[in-house]
C-alpha cells in the first residue's frame, strides 16, 4: 500500500530543515506543542512548511486534564487559548478553522456548543485545533 505518513525525529523548538517549504498539505501533531517552548514558533514553522491550504492539527490536553500537569509540559491550554485566532501578535498566514473540547465523558456537543462556559465549569480532556494556512491570491 501507499504510505501516507513521515516519522522525524527532530528538535522542533528549531528551525525545520527536514521538510521543504510549501511541501505538505497535512501536519498532524497530538501531544506535541505543549512540549514545545515557543509555540509562536512552532506554528511559524508549521505554516512555512505547508501548502497554501494545506491543515496543522493538534491535539493538547486541556488545562483540566491532570495529564496537562506533566513536568515536561511547557504550556497548559483551553478553548480559549484558539477561540479568537489569530490575533494582531499571532503568526500571519494561518487562521483555526476547527476548535473543539474532548470531554472524555461523551458530552463533547454539548461543550462545543457553549465552550467557553463549559470548560469554566466542567471537565474537558483535550482540544483538536486544525489551522488552514491561508492561499495567497495571485495577482
Amino acid at each position: 500500500g501507499q504510505k501516507f505518513s513521515q516519522e522525524v525525529v527532530a528538535d522542533l523548538n528549531k528551525p525545520w530543515k527536514f521538510l521543504k517549504d510549501s511541501s505538505v498539505d497535512f501536519i498532524f501533531a497530538q501531544d506535541v506543542m505543549e512540549h514545545v517552548q515557543d509555540q509562536a514558533f512552532f506554528l511559524e514553522q508549521a505554516k512555512k512548511k505547508l501548502k497554501g491550504g494545506g491543515k496543522l492539527e493538534i491535539r493538547v490536553p486541556h488545562y483540566k486534564c491532570p495529564s496537562a500537569y506533566a513536568l515536561d509540559h511547557k504550556k497548559y491550554f483551553s478553548w480559549n487559548t484558539f477561540g479568537d485566532y489569530p490575533r494582531f501578535y499571532d503568526p500571519k498566514g494561518l487562521k483555526v478553522v476547527e476548535n473543539k473540547i474532548l470531554t472524555g465523558i461523551g458530552l463533547d456537543f454539548i461543550a462545543n456548543a457553549i465552550p467557553r462556559y463549559y470548560e469554566k465549569f466542567c471537565y474537558c480532556m483535550s482540544l483538536i485545533v486544525i489551522f488552514e494556512k491561508v492561499k495567497v491570491k495571485k495577482k
